[in-house]
């Protein structure tokens, strides 16, 4: 008989793409501590990169059928030491699963705050998460912003809450040739003497489109001094609001500003592929009205980026954990404009400026890398099981 493993045996009932589920396996499998199944209704990661991925596809083009394929799938699984219910699940997965597959610990990973601020609110699909959520032996939040929201809405839970970050990936952090030719275009197309503010976030309604499109204009109008230095660049994140891209696209038609303002739809770029489009920028904007810990505030910092945050609780907690001293403006147009005219006096010229940079590249690299991380999570999962 072959000998038992020793590994800790994970199926991880969720999403089988988006740069979530990617980065996730990434830091599982670093170390050697884990066997992972990936329970999902459709598998699009890069099995090539993670080859020890076992995967179960319920896949099917009638809904009843796909069901009832899932819950057969689901019984099939032989025991594991912990089901990982990953945040993008559905309802009509997640309690089957709870009642059908065999386990010795329960995993809820909230992936963002989406479930957190729900169960806070009314209807039957908030009910039903709190009780999932009180179910689960442990949840797992990928920064204290997400723990705050949860422990708002349900205090109860604090007992089983675990902070785990992912961090960034090798693929981010050791340099590599340019792999995409639109990334090599798009660098080429990147005028010297501009400023290139970079926004890598989603074209969603937490990103503050519409005050960022205001103090472009204000810049333009009454600070042209400043204005003609100014490259801001959409670069489309992981959603896209047609309706907030559109504002965009008539924005900079109707005040003629393509050589100022560009929204880049882009192919897939792979993850080191994104360091080079970030290091081409001198300012990375982070204006956004809610977030946690987003990859695009570590990798800024990583490359030794200038940033302009916004004034939100998920920053603020960076800044008091960390030491990051992060200038933090509140989220209205004037705190914009006036944060970018600074940004432009003052680029790459402050030798206080350089010692902040130093100092926040070498916390991301203490804290949130997944190679630093891979150890903490093997820890927390010897711990669930040892309870």
């Amino acid at each position: 008989m072959p000998e038992k493993s020793n590994k800790i045996s994970i199926v991880l009932l969720g999403p089988g793409h988006g740069n979530n589920i990617d980065a996730f396996l990434d830091l599982l499998f670093l170390r050697q501590d884990f066997e992972v199944t990936l329970l999902a209704l459709e598998c699009r990661v890069d099995r090539a990169k993670f080859p020890l991925l076992k995967v179960e596809e319920y896949g099917h083009a009638n809904g009843l059928l796909k069901k009832l394929k899932s819950y057969v799938k689901m019984i099939q699984l032989p025991r594991h030491d912990i089901l990982m219910i990953l945040g993008g699940s559905n309802l009509y997965e997640v309690i089957p699963a709870l009642l059908l597959i065999r386990r010795r610990r329960t995993a809820f990973n909230t992936w963002g705050e989406t479930i957190p601020r729900q169960i806070g609110e009314k209807g039957i699909n908030a009910f039903l998460y709190r009780i999932v959520l009180k179910s689960v032996d442990a949840i797992f939040c990928n920064w204290y912003g997400v723990r705050n929201i949860l422990l708002k809405n349900a205090p109860e839970l604090e007992p089983k809450i675990y902070i785990q970050g992912w961090g960034l990936s090798t693929d981010f952090t050791e340099e590599k040739p340019v792999v995409s030719e639109f990334t090599k275009d798009y660098i080429k197309s990147v005028p010297d003497e501009r400023v290139v503010f970079l926004n890598i976030r989603s074209i969603d309604f937490y990103n503050e489109i519409g005050k960022i499109l205001d103090a472009l204009l204000i810049l333009k109008n009454s600070y042209p001094e400043y204005f003609k230095r100014v490259l801001y660049v959409f670069w489309h994140g992981n959603n896209v609001r047609e309706v907030l891209l559109n504002q965009i696209l008539n924005f900079i038609n109707e005040h003629g500003l393509k050589d100022h303002l560009w929204c880049v739809k882009h192919p897939f770029i792979p993850t080191s592929d994104i360091r080079h489009i970030v290091d081409a920028a001198d300012v990375v904007v982070n204006f956004v009205n809610r977030d946690q810990l987003s990859s695009s505030v570590l990798e800024a910092m990583y490359l030794k980026k200038q940033l302009i945050m916004s004034d939100i609780e998920a920053y603020r907690i960076l800044n008091e954990e960390c030491g990051t001293q992060l200038n933090l403006i509140p989220v209205t147009t004037e705190a914009l404009v006036n944060e970018m005219k600074f940004t432009i006096d003052n680029v790459n010229k402050s030798s206080l400026q350089t010692e902040l940079m130093d100092l926040r590249k070498s916390i991301v690299e203490k804290r949130f890398t997944r190679t630093n991380n891979a150890p903490a999570i093997a820890a927390k999962f010897n711990e669930i099981l040892s309870k």
